[in-house]
């Protein structure tokens, strides 16, 4: 059972790597390709859950309001790129995605070796890295106000 858990999470965080961030790919073209991605993002979602519930317990809080305030944040982008609006959705800071890149291979390495010290370590770096991105996209919202 130990194995296939681990089977799953490796899938799950190949697939976090692999599969093009919402910031950094433009609007899917078809509703079926929107849906595939909706799809992959709740799964990661999910997964994110899970693990800060079992290994970031203390962080749970924080992970869903930073989730919800994402899914607010990409629903008043969609309504203003509806509106002709132009909005930047690229974050394009170095130095954070320098860190995001590296923090992705540890965990990849954490879970790819099932390390749950690493595991606790990094997980609330990764919330922390999102929260960041949350405030940039909001701030670019604010330039449409």
């Amino acid at each position: 059972m130990k194995k296939h858990i681990k089977i799953i999470i490796i899938v799950f965080v190949l697939l976090m790597v692999t599969v093009p961030s919402v910031s950094a790919t433009e609007e899917s073209n078809t509703k079926e390709e929107k849906q595939k991605h909706e799809m992959i993002e709740l799964h990661i979602h999910m997964y994110y859950q899970l693990l800060t519930e079992k290994y970031a317990p203390n962080e749970v809080v924080k992970w869903d309001e930073i989730r919800k305030e994402r899914l607010l944040i990409k629903k008043k982008i969609s309504e203003a790129r509806k509106r002709g609006e132009d909005v930047e959705w690229d974050y394009d800071n170095d130095e954070w995605i320098q860190t995001h890149k590296q923090l992705q291979e540890e965990f990849y390495q954490a879970v790819k070796k099932y390390d749950e010290d690493e595991l606790r370590r990094i997980i609330p770096l990764l919330i922390e890295q999102e929260k960041i991105l949350n405030d940039w996209y909001k701030k670019q919202l604010k330039t449409l106000e």
